[in-house]
């Protein structure tokens, strides 16, 4: 009887280490998008929970009397919207920003398993392109310095990097994909090494 307790404990105990492992593999990935507009993903799994822009929080139905009113709130929220939505320039800065956090945060646990920049700069003058040209092309230089620090851009097969200048059309056309991804077990040690360097902190100040 004893015998069987101690096969089904070790059973349990090798169903939980398993558990565990296959847990701290679970891959992470981050995901930023930019055609029209930029987003960001969070992926675990099947799961995928946006990150950038966050979605607005659904209000209650109000009275007839306040319709009115409503209705000139939202012209004049669309109107601010519409004025306030970044430009590919701030975009790409944005989405380096981003990274840049990753980065600092997960260090060697980060991985790019895709980087696709494709940015075609036109307006409809000559002049105005070559200006756009050197805001969006520094811009996305940035950007790449950023990748090529998790990565070699050059050993990433699925990489494609392209800023050009176009003086035949009259409209910029923008294509960014990139995805990262990290292990639960990484973000795990980063969280682990964190908590100790603080207690290691607050132990030097009281010692202090």
């Amino acid at each position: 009887m004893k015998g069987e307790i101690a096969i089904i404990g070790l059973y349990i105990l090798l169903g939980v280490a398993v558990f565990l492992a296959l847990l701290l593999s679970v891959r992470v990935g981050l995901n930023i998008v930019y055609r029209d507009d930029l987003l960001v993903y969070l992926k675990i799994l099947f799961i995928k929970i946006r990150l950038y822009p966050k979605k607005e929080k659904k209000r209650k139905p109000k009275r007839k009397k306040e319709k009115k009113q409503d209705a000139e709130v939202k012209i004049s929220k669309v109107g601010n919207n519409a004025q306030k939505k970044p430009s590919l320039t701030e975009s790409i800065k944005l989405i380096t920003d981003i990274l840049s956090v990753f980065l600092k945060a997960l260090s060697k646990h980060l991985h790019v398993k895709l980087a696709r920049v494709h940015i075609s700069v036109a307006t409809s003058d000559a002049a105005s392109t070559a200006i756009l040209y050197g805001t969006v092309s520094g811009a996305a230089a940035c950007l790449i310095d950023t990748l090529n620090e998790i990565t070699n851009l050059d050993r990433l097969k699925s990489s494609s990097i392209s800023v050009e200048p176009d003086f035949l059309s009259e409209k910029t056309s923008a294509d960014i994909n990139i995805t990262l991804y990290f292990s639960v077990y990484g973000a795990l040690c980063v969280l682990v090494g964190t908590l100790i360097k603080y207690i290691k902190v607050k132990f030097i100040k009281k010692a202090r």
